[in-house]
């Protein structure tokens, strides 16, 4: 049984074209890489461009698609819209992990079609770049960014690390 739990959604439009087991497989080396010891559960879901510009603009005030969106039990983002209304209010809740349960430290959220897109452009397989936008997604939520320049680095340095590992595996 492996120590972390990774819940997966995938659109029906999208569940033919991509293999659960490698999702399954990219997100649970992610989550021991970062979390070797502690339990941890997530959710990933796989959807289109439509559900993800509703929730990016919804949760970060940004009426636009993007690639993957990663929402953190325990690292707040950055919400770029007219109003904190939302972020002020969510502020002060404290998730309780029962005994005997994995902590669930997030959400991640990747378009399809905009990783297809994508991967076209930089010449990837479509594999390939749900697989990067995963370990992505989850060094968000563990807290990190790309902000900032050594943010990226120190992002960028994980990344590699942990691709070496899946190849590993």
């Amino acid at each position: 049984m492996p120590l972390h739990q990774v819940d997966v959604y995938v659109l029906d439009d999208f569940i033919k074209l991509i293999s659960l087991e490698q999702l399954h497989k990219v997100a649970e080396v992610s989550l021991s890489f970062e979390s070797p010891e502690s339990p941890l559960a997530m959710d990933l879901s796989i959807v289109d461009d439509k559900i993800v510009r509703e929730l990016n603009k919804q949760y970060r005030g940004l009426d636009e698609r993007t690639d993957v969106l990663a929402f953190a039990s325990f690292n707040q983002g950055h919400f770029y819209g007219d109003s904190n209304l939302l972020r002020e209010k969510d502020a002060n809740i404290q998730f309780i992990t029962p005994p005997g349960h994995k902590t669930n430290i997030g959400e991640i959220i990747i378009s399809f079609d905009q990783a297809k897109r994508q991967c076209a452009t930089f010449d990837y397989k479509i594999e390939e770049e749900i697989d990067f936008l995963i370990v992505h997604g989850i060094l968000h939520l563990f807290g990190y960014d790309h902000i900032e320049p050594d943010e990226e680095v120190e992002m960028k340095k994980r990344t590699n690390q942990i691709f070496l590992e899946l190849k590993a595996v």
